[in-house]
């Protein structure tokens, strides 16, 4: 059941972490000689996101939300991220 959990959590992130907010913002990488534009989520928000994920299905809500803390201020522009900190805030009780 945890294993499912959790692909369901990197398949949300995969389809959701990037956000609408970041189409109209192409990122131009070469990889492997060959020049690619695409929308990108940081490598480091996107670790931050999972761990949160992690965290937050066995209850450590604390743990989770500096975890979506650092996604944040990993990858700002993300609505997503942002809204899934504030979730977290929520069911901790912290409404300020």
């Amino acid at each position: 059941m945890a294993r499912v959990l959790l692909w369901v959590s990197v398949a949300g992130c995969l389809s959701g972490c990037a956000g609408p907010e970041r189409v109209d913002e192409p990122v131009v990488r070469r990889i492997a000689g060959k020049t690619i534009e695409g929308n990108y989520v940081s490598p480091a928000a996107y670790q931050y996101y999972l761990e949160a994920e992690l965290r937050r299905g066995s209850g450590q809500l604390g743990e989770a939300a500096q975890s979506l803390h650092y996604a944040v201020t990993s990858d700002p522009a993300s609505a997503y991220l942002h809204a899934q900190l504030g979730e977290v805030l929520l069911e901790q009780g912290k409404l300020d």
